[in-house]
């Protein structure tokens, strides 16, 4: 996909989790099996292969079926959807290249090859041993040089330092062609999708997504970059109206009716009726980091300190 995935290269697309990197990378695998734009980008139609380690029946049942009906192509039969190989057992490796090879016809090209997650098929290994992460590299080297012009992407996990960037070793990164990043902001499904290096294009640009509900699944469209930033600034859940708004609406005036960061992050982003009570107590997890963060700056009108409890209220 001309300067986002180069052909002949292994490309990183690194999130945090439930961040929507499968959404967006299906399309792009999808898109190039069905020869359909992708980002207005043309898109010459290849055979791909997604081999899922996680939520593969939610890849199968929901989220293909999803991007078929949207654009409106049933079936797409260049996309193959498979099982991750574990890098760690030699015969799950020689056995994924064999089954791609049964699918190909005498002299034909295999576009995309997805490893969906990075984690999964290090299974046995430590993603933390540069030696073992090397292994992996090995791995899809030999992926590309078995399938000339082929774009071989890896979904991974971002660490609990984001500014790192993929969790474990940086030997993952060092011998990447190509590496992004996604962000997104998920109450309003906002996705930020990072190129932060290209071998063959500019890097450093965005790209920016809205998801919208489909089936049992989402569909993320892209959209401009202000309309993004004009979407997540007029209504900012951790505005001070907002948190303000919430206080008053919990009878929270004056310390003596102060309620906990929880309490007040749980009004803030009540459970949603498509939502999993998992995903919503995330949702919430991050909500409480959030006005931890924010009782510091622009929301320390609002809390208190007691001990190591931080209060909120409205001055009485």
């Amino acid at each position: 996909i001309e300067g986002i995935i180069p052909t002949d290269a292994v490309t990183v697309i690194t999130a945090e989790t439930g961040h929507y990197k499968t959404f967006l990378t299906l399309d792009m695998a999808m898109s190039m099996a069905a020869g359909v734009p992708f980002m207005d980008k043309p898109i010459e139609a290849k055979k791909t292969f997604y081999a899922a380690g996680e939520g593969h029946r939610d890849v199968r049942m929901k989220r293909v079926p999803a991007w078929r009906m949207v654009k409106g192509l049933d079936p797409v039969p260049n996309f193959k959807l498979g099982r991750l190989p574990r890098i760690s057992i030699p015969a799950e490796g020689e056995n994924f290249i064999k089954g791609i090879r049964e699918q190909l016809g005498p002299s034909e090209p295999c576009g995309m090859i997805v490893l969906d997650t990075y984690a999964r098929s290090m299974g046995g290994l430590n993603e933390n041993d540069a030696q073992d992460v090397g292994l992996f590299t090995v791995y899809a080297d030999r992926l590309r040089h078995e399938f000339p012009g082929v774009a071989i992407v890896v979904l991974a996990h971002t660490g609990k330092d984001k500014t790192r960037g993929t969790r474990g070793s940086t030997a993952l990164r060092a011998n990447t062609d190509t590496y992004i990043e996604i962000e997104s902001h998920r109450d309003k499904r906002i996705v930020d999708f990072h190129v932060v290096q290209h071998r063959d294009a500019d890097d450093g640009f965005h790209l920016f997504f809205k998801g919208s509900p489909v089936l049992d699944s989402l569909y993320f469209s892209p959209i401009t970059e202000q309309d993004a930033r004009k979407a997540l600034a007029s209504d900012d859940e951790l505005s001070g109206p907002k948190v303000g708004g919430a206080l008053r609406s919990l009878q929270a005036v004056g310390i003596s009716k102060a309620v906990t960061t929880i309490v007040l992050a749980q009004h803030l982003c009540p459970q949603q009726p498509e939502q999993s009570h998992e995903d919503w107590q995330k949702q919430v997890t991050r909500v409480s980091r959030e006005l931890g963060k924010l009782s510091r700056t622009r929301l320390a009108g609002y809390c208190e300190k007691d001990g190591n409890v931080l209060l909120w209220f409205l001055p009485g």
